[in-house]
């Protein structure tokens, strides 16, 4: 399983939800419901990466995803999920790969031109007048106060809250940022000479300190959303 964050705020949402000011609560209700699946062993297999180090460390995100398929295959070799993925490679349709000299050749990748991919970071000016709106919104804020200080630096996002024109992550966060297999991260990191800081949780599973930061921050503004109801 591949799960792609992207910030709460820097992202298109339906029509139908854009007077939701609760955008925030939502993000990190939706994220906490996954974390815990992924606490509780609900999913064996799995790599977390967010949407901007996708776009921004496009290689290195790429090569570790490729690192978590290889690490996942080799633990579950001996299993029906080894058997299911051998099954799918067999169904899978190779008329349009090419042959050469009687050897098989991978079907080419045509990746977008890198030259234009931080364009994909940019916020449009509805993006840019929701954040606002969340800002000058009392519940939407409050939410978000407790969310970029706590949580979103886990995820490699700013602290701030001022609106940018772009959204990006920090340069040690364009990894995977939490994966079932992060000893095989760990080698990668270790072959390639790349320096994390002490007691990193890149690559692993989720901390326990973010589920018990985000556990906290739910139950909070639920409790807060209660009280001024009456």
């Amino acid at each position: 399983h591949l799960f792609i964050v992207r910030h709460p705020l820097a992202f298109f949402y339906p029509k139908v939800e854009r007077e939701n000011n609760w955008r925030p609560f939502n993000w990190l209700d939706s994220w906490h419901h996954v974390f815990d699946a992924l606490e509780k062993g609900e999913v064996e297999w799995y790599a977390v990466v967010t949407y901007e180090a996708l776009v921004d460390h496009y290689d290195v995100v790429m090569q570790e995803l490729l690192e978590v398929i290889i690490s996942g295959v080799k633990r579950f070799s001996h299993t029906q999920i080894s058997r299911e993925i051998e099954s799918w490679f067999k169904r899978v349709d190779h008329s349009n790969s090419t042959k050469k000299e009687g050897h098989s050749v991978r079907r080419r990748l045509h990746l977008r031109d890198s030259k234009f991919t931080k364009s994909y970071l940019s916020l449009t000016s509805d993006i840019v007048e929701r954040w606002q709106a969340c800002l000058n919104d009392k519940q939407c804020h409050t939410v978000l106060d407790g969310l970029m200080p706590e949580i979103l630096p886990y995820f490699g996002y700013s602290s701030r809250v001022n609106i940018s024109e772009t959204v990006m992550v920090s340069e040690e966060s364009g990894h995977v940022l939490f994966s079932s297999e992060g000893d095989a991260l760990d080698k990668v990191k270790q072959k390639q000479q790349i320096i994390m800081p002490g007691d990193n949780h890149l690559g692993h599973h989720p901390p326990p300190e973010l589920m018990t930061k985000m556990t906290e921050l739910i139950e909070s503004t639920r409790l807060w959303n209660h009280v001024t109801q009456y």
